[in-house]
């Protein structure tokens, strides 16, 4: 019992930066707001020469990445003619595999809320909030440490690029429009983003720890 409860504990100050940087990277990509405020400050969907909105490309990317489907990335132009597709099968496959990171991180996600839940429930339950306290303290701090280090990581390209390849990126053609729209500036917005939305999700789980910890009240 004694080695079961000191392995919850480690669990516990592990997963709680797993969760919160999980779910800010899955609200980031999932959501349309990063994207829709990079194509209205750089104009880069303008550059594509296409009829297609800055809202109607972060609505389809954002919806790409929410969709349980298998297929890959498109946005179609309708010439009057015909619908042609804005990106070539690189670009196409390329998101293919964004979209995959994207899902891994949010099973973790599930998996971390899932699992600390659990911890959660047991030790209330055991009458250790105290205990609980103590952890949290030390996987917040954890997680602010890592914030930083996960930015950096997002914006600097050789890093950014190794991690991408690692997962199995193909290089970009020379005219992606992908890479036009998506490119360094992007990532650099993206990075103001997830650590707003990190720090946001830290503040909202460390709000539930305290409701569901808080010592007993003697004066109401």
């Amino acid at each position: 019992m004694n080695k079961f409860r000191g392995l919850s504990c480690v669990l516990v100050v592990i997963l709680i930066p797993i969760l919160v940087l999980t779910l800010g990277q899955n609200l980031v990509f999932r959501l349309p707001d990063a994207y829709l405020y990079h194509f209205n400050e750089s104009q880069c969907v303008d550059r594509l020469y296409i009829s297609t909105s800055n809202s109607q490309m972060a609505d389809a990317i954002a919806e790409y990445m929410n969709s349980f489907d298998g297929e890959l990335f498109q946005v179609e132009e309708d010439t009057g003619y015909d619908k042609i597709g804005i990106f070539d099968s690189r670009d196409s496959y390329n998101m293919a595999v964004l979209k995959r990171m994207v899902n891994m991180s949010g099973i973790l996600t599930i998996v971390s809320a899932v699992l600390l839940g659990a911890i959660y429930f047991m030790f209330i339950g055991n009458d250790e909030k105290e205990t609980l306290r103590k952890l949290f303290r030390v996987g917040a701090g954890i997680t602010l440490g890592l914030i930083p280090i996960q930015s950096i990581l997002t914006v600097t390209p050789a890093v950014r690029n190794g991690i991408f390849r690692f997962y199995g990126m193909r290089s970009f053609g020379e005219k992606s429009n992908l890479m036009i729209i998506m490119g360094d500036d992007f990532w650099s917005v993206f990075m103001w983003f997830l650590t707003g939305l990190t720090l946001i999700v830290l503040a909202v789980t460390w709000y539930i720890h305290y409701r569901a910890t808080r010592p007993p009240r003697i004066f109401y």
